[in-house]
């Protein structure tokens, strides 16, 4: 499903829709990280926050789905300007890659703690 042509009320039912197959299939716990932001595309960015917004909100609700901000490590706030390839959507492999996968693994440590705690 290609997110620019979807609305979000759709590409967020597939989402969920998508989580529930993998709860079924024995996940404990899933991931969902936020959307970053593309460069010089508004509209594009509009339903990013709109969704970001949602899964956010829908997570705060749920023990079984995180909702990962990369800004806990200011990811997500530099991304657009440092992190973003020439083609402003792409993660820049040399800048943003390492801080990328950083904010992942920090997702992932994140989430064994709080599945030790249960």
């Amino acid at each position: 499903m290609q997110f620019v042509n979807v609305s979000v009320d759709q590409y967020i039912s597939g989402l969920f829709t998508f989580i529930q197959s993998l709860m079924h299939k024995g996940c404990k716990k899933v991931i969902m990280s936020e959307i970053l932001e593309r460069r010089g595309q508004h509209s594009f960015n509009v339903k990013v926050s709109k969704v970001n917004n949602i899964l956010k909100l829908h997570c705060s609700n749920s023990t079984n789905i995180i909702h990962w901000s990369h800004s806990r490590n200011n990811f997500n706030r530099r991304f657009a300007s440092e992190y973003v390839y020439d083609d402003g959507v792409h993660v820049h492999p040399i800048r943003g890659m390492p801080r990328y996968y950083m904010s992942i693994s920090s997702a992932i440590l994140f989430t064994e703690r709080r599945l030790q705690r249960h």
